[in-house]
């Protein structure tokens, strides 16, 4: 069974947050979504999940660039 990885993003947590604050951007909330499920076959997806969240949810504000 071949597992389907990913899509490679090369940007750093760095630079996706501070690319949001030079836009004018207020990180209001930021949450990682991980899977919870027990057990888990090693190596599989649902492991990796359990320990790199493979999606982000952030929640902002636009403040406008004139109040940095």
């Amino acid at each position: 069974m071949k597992i389907v990885g990913p899509r490679e993003f090369n940007h750093t947590w760095a630079t996706m947050v501070n690319g949001l604050a030079e836009q004018g951007f207020a990180l209001l909330r930021l949450q990682e979504w991980m899977r919870r499920e027990h057990p888990v076959e090693v190596g599989s997806w649902a492991h990796c999940t359990q320990v790199l969240p493979p999606y982000i949810s952030a929640w902002c504000k636009f403040l406008g660039k004139d109040r940095l």
